[in-house]
């Protein structure tokens, strides 16, 4: 007992008896021990780091990653055996990827002979990194690592639809087929990835897992799930699901309920909720306003705005931002939810009442001048021409311009945006090219063939992605989709005989044979 004992103190004193160790060590096994290896890659991964912070390179050729680990097997004093060159190759992927260059990490983990041991934690140090800097491909590299050398677990799984930022529905179907137990988290990340992907089906399968492995829900996961619920214009579902979760309810999963009954067309049940509500925000008051303005109640929404703001008659936010903060803030978006309204259902006295208030209580230019777009659009719509027009006029004037309206769709693993009447160029992954003519006039064309001379971006988007070859296009947009577009994609989906997901600033619309899942209710 007393060698054991001794031995053990030994095993935990190793850095204090360096010469001892090693010898022990060399004379046992004639190769390093286990603690003397994790003592290797961490003193190699930080040399390696603070080298890569001193050089500040951000891409790395093929002979330069060579003469670079050459150089720290030299410093390091390695030998040509499998487990130091593992040694070395882990320690140099962990580095790199602390400093952000998950590629190089990548390639260098790939460098290692598979016979060799790879700590698990080394692979998932790189796939973390993955996550934070958000490279799809790197990531999904690391999880095949990951799968040949161990079992993958849910954590793994949630980093990698964390990482990407394309379409992540494959790693989640994985995830769900694999039989894991899924935690929150997990549950959590997946129901708001299949809801940003439009994919209504795998949500409620992500949802129907987590209760079938009786997963104690917290107030997040349920949360999200009604938010996936109003993004698809599922109230009534959502408000079965909150009846049934009453005790986890809290505000943010609240305004998620609100939200969806508001897109689905149920303001008396948004009503109801909203009056069991002991101490209602001004998120609250909006969702509500939201859903009576839809539905053409704008009496209602105006009543309650009034006594809101009557109620929160504070200091108006300055135009530094100093101020009363988010409850004016969240007011104005009140007002506007009330003008976005009285626009649609053509009541130019409410949007202008809304407008006088917005002149109140907001300075921010960008709003301000959507706020005279709107009032324009309202007196238009009204065939009131002269006061349309000085409401353009006053946004020339004060040099405001409203938000461009812009959509972007995924071709292949690009994402094309598109602004309207833009066909001079367009943005691949963010930068800036020209359209070439071949391009430009088959999206001409097939524009003529649809019948619709507009050029909205949504229109430019759907006509390009059809052209470059894609079978089901999924639009996104960075405002709401307006009725023209609205129905002349239902149009096209029948001409065509395609689906189209579109996501705009509220819900998800998905459009097959001429029907929308938004009921024409958006």
């Amino acid at each position: 007992m007393l060698r054991v004992g001794w031995q053990q103190w030994l095993c935990l004193h190793r850095a204090q008896f360096p010469r001892w160790a090693s010898t022990a060590a060399r004379a046992r096994r004639g190769r390093p021990s286990p603690l003397e290896y994790a003592q290797q890659q961490q003193e190699v991964s930080s040399r390696l780091y603070a080298s890569m912070l001193a050089n500040r390179r951000n891409t790395w050729s093929h002979n330069e990653l060579n003469d670079f680990l050459s150089d720290w097997r030299r410093r390091c004093q390695a030998t040509t055996t499998e487990r130091d060159q593992a040694a070395v190759l882990t320690a140099a992927a962990g580095a790199a990827a602390r400093a952000g260059l998950v590629k190089v990490a990548v390639e260098l983990l790939e460098q290692v002979p598979q016979s060799a041991f790879v700590p698990p934690g080394a692979l998932r140090v790189v796939l973390g990194s993955c996550r934070r800097v958000q490279c799809d491909a790197s990531a999904r590299a690391v999880l095949r690592l990951i799968q040949q050398r161990c079992d993958l677990t849910i954590i793994d799984y949630t980093n990698g639809v964390l990482a990407c930022l394309g379409d992540p529905l494959d790693l989640v179907q994985e995830a769900l087929e694999s039989g894991l137990a899924l935690d929150n988290w997990a549950t959590t990340v997946f129901l708001l990835a299949c809801s940003d992907n439009g994919d209504e089906t795998l949500t409620d399968q992500v949802w129907e897992t987590a209760q079938s492995q009786r997963l104690v829900l917290e107030e997040k996961t349920l949360g999200a799930y009604l938010s996936a619920l109003g993004d698809f214009g599922l109230g009534e579902r959502a408000l079965g699901v909150a009846q049934h979760h009453a005790d986890l309810m809290n505000d943010i999963s609240t305004v998620s309920l609100l939200t969806a009954l508001s897109h689905s067309g149920m303001p008396d049940q948004a009503l109801k909720v909203f009056d069991s509500l002991r101490d209602p925000t001004m998120q609250h008051v909006n969702c509500v306003v939201d859903a009576l303005a839809r539905a053409g109640r704008l009496d209602e929404s105006h009543t309650l705005l009034l006594r809101e703001t009557k109620h929160n008659r504070a200091t108006p936010v300055e135009s530094d931002g100093v101020g009363d903060g988010e409850e004016q803030r969240q007011l104005a978006v009140g007002w506007m939810t009330l003008l976005g309204g009285a626009v649609k259902h053509a009541n130019v006295h409410l949007a202008e009442a809304a407008a006088t208030e917005l002149r109140q209580i907001t300075h921010d230019p960008g709003q301000f001048a959507a706020v005279l777009t709107l009032l324009g659009n309202a007196h238009k719509a009204a065939g009131d021409e002269t006061k349309a027009t000085e409401a353009h006029a006053e946004r020339l004037a004060r040099r405001l311009r409203k938000e461009p309206g812009q959509s972007t769709v995924v071709v292949g693993k690009q994402r094309c945006t598109f602004v309207a009447n833009g066909l001079a160029s367009f943005s691949v992954d963010g930068t800036d090219q020209p359209l070439d003519k071949a391009m430009r006039r088959r999206i001409l064309a097939r524009l003529d063939q649809w019948g619709n001379a507009c050029q909205h971006s949504e229109k430019l988007a759907l006509a390009y992605a059809l052209e470059s070859g894609v079978q089901t296009p999924v639009l996104y947009k960075n405002l709401r989709m307006c009725a023209d577009c609205h129905e002349s994609t239902l149009l096209i989906t029948v001409q065509e005989g395609i689906v189209v997901r579109h996501r705009d600033q509220n819900r998800w619309h998905i459009m097959k044979n001429g029907v929308c899942s938004c009921g024409n209710y958006w």
